[in-house]
């Protein structure tokens, strides 16, 4: 293999690649986003219409909407490492890349961004589908839309990294239920869907200074402090670098232990 070709024509190959990948991807979209919009639409209609009956506050609707908004998309981090696994542990189409003329780091990277867009393109239909049920109770005025649009991008990277990490760490099949169980859920449950980073503090400071360790609490934080004002969350650029800084650590981990998998040189 040639490891040095033309930026060029790397570049060129790199997008070939990823197209390839997303065309394929669009067979299956409309499936996935029927399932998202029963997902979104029943969580949106129970705690904007059920709950409150219960004495929960109409505005924690707003919390949870905010909290899909920043996790939805980490519904595909699951499937896209099981498909990246299966393909490690079986056919291995991924070492015909391999033999392509663009440097071999290129290759985690766009497995990373196409798990990126898979994951964005379920996430970025949840603010129109709460919208159209919410109605009035959702303000679209008050969304600092350029932090939401940060936010978004480096919350879908990281979910891309965090596939390409997870793939790495599935050594069989049979072992699929211990890494959604181990690893996504804790993660997920724990970074603040239905909570906030205060409320968690106010029950055990010591845990909400733990969990600032946690990716998707800072997915969530920046979000609803995009999408509801800064006062109630995390700092948004602190919670924005924090996840970008995350993002880029998983990143070098999955594709340094994906090398070592298919053992190619980067």
């Amino acid at each position: 293999m040639n490891h040095n070709p033309p930026l060029y024509s790397s570049l060129k190959l790199f997008w070939l690649l990823l197209y390839t990948d997303l065309i394929i991807f669009r067979r299956i979209f409309f499936g996935k986003l029927i399932d998202n919009i029963i997902y979104v639409g029943a969580t949106v209609l129970v705690t904007a219409y059920i709950m409150p009956h219960l004495g929960i506050p109409p505005e924690y609707s707003l919390l949870i909407v905010s909290g899909l908004m920043a996790t939805a998309g980490e519904m595909e981090t699951f499937p896209n490492a099981v498909s990246l696994a299966t393909d490690i542990r079986g056919n291995q189409i991924i070492s015909y890349e391999l033999t392509l003329p663009l440097p071999s780091w290129l290759i985690p990277l766009k497995i990373m961004c196409y798990f990126a867009f898979t994951s964005a393109t379920i996430g970025i239909w949840v603010l129109p589908i709460s919208k159209l049920l919410m109605g009035h109770q959702l303000d679209l005025h008050s969304i600092a839309y350029g932090k939401l649009a940060l936010i978004f991008l480096l919350a879908n990277m990281f979910c891309g990294a965090f596939a390409l990490f997870l793939a790495t760490t599935i050594k069989n099949m049979a072992g699929l239920s211990h890494i959604w169980v181990r690893f996504v859920f804790p993660l997920w449950f724990f970074g603040g869907s239905q909570f906030t980073w205060k409320a968690l503090y106010s029950a055990s400071p010591f845990f909400a200074y733990i969990n600032l360790l946690n990716p998707y609490m800072h997915m969530t934080e920046g979000t609803r402090a995009a999408m509801l004002g800064q006062a109630d969350f995390l700092p948004f650029w602190y919670s924005a670098l924090i996840l970008g800084c995350a993002t880029l650590i998983v990143a070098f981990w999955g594709a340094k232990r994906l090398r070592n998998q298919l053992d190619f040189v980067c």
